[in-house]
């Protein structure tokens, strides 16, 4: 994060180190949501509005990040950067971790929840990676 804040924003380095740092205690404020009410709002329901609501941040960003010269986007980018983080924690970071032992049967639910939860982080690995390139 304060890669892309120095590079793409033309932040300095102690500037984008505090907004990277605050941006990461979005993802534990969403968390909180979920932790407290995942059954009534559903696992599904959730995944699929978090994952379009991933999807529409990221092209956003990328859209904004590519006008360096216009520094109102770039804060744009910046405030996606927050609700990416928010809307992150608060789906996609919290319902693999329930939902792979809930649907699979009790002889099979040790190696599916391994299997999705390693999924979960091998995903997560690849968008961290691939992300500042792209």
């Amino acid at each position: 994060m304060p890669t892309v804040l120095i590079q793409n924003v033309g932040q300095t380095p102690r500037l984008a180190q505090i907004i990277a740092g605050f941006v990461q205690l979005m993802f534990v404020i969403g968390t909180i949501l979920p932790a407290l009410r995942l059954d009534q709002m559903g696992r599904r329901k959730t995944l699929m509005a978090g994952c379009a609501g991933l999807s529409v941040c990221m092209m956003l960003i990328a859209a904004l990040l590519s006008q360096k010269t216009n520094k109102s986007a770039s804060i744009g980018a910046v405030a996606f950067f927050f609700l990416y983080m928010l809307i992150f924690g608060a789906s996609v970071n919290v319902v693999p971790w329930v939902y792979g032992p809930e649907i699979l049967p009790l002889e099979a639910r040790t190696r599916g929840t391994a299997i999705s939860v390693s999924s979960h982080w091998m995903w997560n690995f690849f968008i961290v990676m691939v992300t500042p390139i792209m």
